[in-house]
């Protein structure tokens, strides 16, 4: 599913509910994205301008008891994301199949998340950059000294430009839909972090 797809949903479903003032500014934001994404400067204006998106502004249900009264739930606001669930939906999930506990993260999420794919409504394949020399199963990038590293983030969107993924993090997640991070402030600051594991969404 491509950014717009996401979008276009997202103010479908605020659209029906009660009108409210977050809801209403949610809307706002999100149509002046998608004009920006259907204009004829797409791609520029979105990653420059729209580089990150507020889970907020996408995910239902982030306004509950049960979200305010949570903490460490990146992988469930992802997974919100990229399945197009509700927040108490992928909380449920989370704990269900990937044995998370309330207020705690999940432990060995890439491990789980491989092993839970049957359960989820959309297909995930691992992403792997391997070692060029070694071989060695990771997410590698080379320099052009030839100096091989591990893949930052701001390398990885330049290498998938397109796609929805789930993104790894050390000890943290989020989401990445056609090079536009949807997650936390920070998220769009830290561009230098390594990924650990990557998932795409098909």
């Amino acid at each position: 599913m491509e950014l717009a797809d996401i979008i276009r949903e997202r103010i479908e479903t605020l659209n029906s509910q009660m009108p409210t003032y977050e809801n209403q500014n949610s809307i706002s934001v999100l149509e002046e994205v998608l004009d920006e994404f259907n204009s004829s400067r797409v791609k520029t204006v979105v990653k420059l301008k729209a580089q990150r998106i507020s889970q907020r502004d996408v995910i239902d249900g982030l306004n509950s008891t049960l979200a305010k009264g949570e903490t460490n739930d990146c992988v469930v606001k992802t997974l919100a994301t990229v399945m197009g669930w509700t927040y108490e939906e992928s909380h449920t999930f989370c704990k269900e199949e990937l044995g998370r506990k309330n207020r705690q993260g999940v432990h060995g999420t890439a491990r789980k998340l491989k092993e839970a794919k049957d359960s989820l409504p959309k297909t995930i394949e691992r992403i792997y950059h391997p070692h060029p020399e070694t071989g060695v199963k990771g997410i590698y990038y080379v320099q052009p000294n030839k100096n091989i590293t591990k893949m930052s983030i701001r390398r990885f969107i330049q290498k998938h430009p397109t796609g929805t993924f789930i993104i790894l993090v050390r000890q943290h997640a989020f989401a990445l839909v056609d090079g536009v991070i949807i997650g936390n402030y920070k998220d769009s600051q830290t561009l230098r972090k390594i990924v650990l594991s990557a998932f795409k969404v098909i």
